[in-house]
This record gives C-alpha cells, sequence and structure tokens, in this order.
C-alpha cells in the first residue's frame, strides 16, 4: 500500500511537472479519458494535481478515479464527451445533460424530469438510446 502511494504521488508530481512543459509547447489541455470513453478535459495554466484515496484530483476541482481511467493525453483543443448528437428525437431511461461547452449540468431519472429545472437555452442530453440537442424556451 504504502509503495503504491509513493508511485502514485511521483506519477502525479511528473505530471505536474509535464503540464508546466506542456503549456510552453502550445498543448493547453490535459484530457482525461475513462475506460467507458467518457472525456474531459482541463486547461493547463495553473494546473496541479494530487492523489487522494485512488483519484486524482485537479485544482479545478474535477476527481477522476484511477481504476476507470484509462489514459491522460496534452491536446491543443478542449473536448468534450458529446458526440453523434441528432437534432431531434427523445432518449431514454437515466440522462446526463450538458451546455453546449460540454459542461455537465446534472443527472436526472428520465429526459421528462431533466427539462422542468433548466434555465431557457440549448442543451445536449445524453441517454442510454442516443444523445439528442434540445432547446428550452
Amino acid at each position: 500500500m504504502l509503495m503504491r502511494r509513493f508511485i502514485l504521488t511521483t506519477v502525479v508530481a511528473m505530471m505536474s511537472i509535464v503540464a508546466m512543459l506542456a503549456e510552453s509547447y502550445d498543448y493547453p489541455y490535459l484530457t482525461f479519458q475513462t475506460t467507458a470513453g467518457e472525456l474531459t478535459s482541463v486547461a493547463v495554466d495553473g494546473l496541479s494535481l494530487t492523489v487522494d484515496n485512488g483519484s486524482i484530483v485537479t485544482s479545478t476541482g474535477k476527481t477522476f478515479d484511477l481504476s476507470s481511467l484509462d489514459k491522460m493525453y496534452f491536446t491543443s483543443a478542449d473536448v468534450t464527451a458529446i458526440d453523434n448528437v441528432n437534432a431531434n428525437g427523445n432518449v431514454d431511461g437515466s440522462v446526463t445533460v450538458y451546455t453546449q461547452d460540454g459542461a455537465m449540468v446534472g443527472t436526472f431519472a428520465n429526459m421528462k424530469s431533466a427539462l422542468p429545472g433548466l434555465p431557457k437555452g440549448a442543451y445536449i442530453i445524453k441517454g442510454v438510446s442516443g444523445t439528442i440537442k434540445v432547446m428550452k424556451q
């Protein structure tokens, strides 16, 4: 257990150093990819990473469980986990709602329960049966 913590701490320290170097090479984002394929980017500028109870915690407040983390890489563009968006339709089952810029708003039991609490605007709704774009007016 102590050896694992040492290794994780060393890896995070090395990633922090690499993050500073990446900033000077026009890679302003560090992207985390989970084993489920979800992508999340964080800005490298001022970024620090720590390991806490088997998770990587960023200075931006995002937490990534190491057991579900597939890879991390630097990129020149911010990415979101929103792919294959359908402008019409409905999605079944539990849904996750995102803003147009990819920020997660929340997870809801179904699409019908997600919409009433949202302010006016455009949203991406990802459900079991697919991903759609909706406009709340």
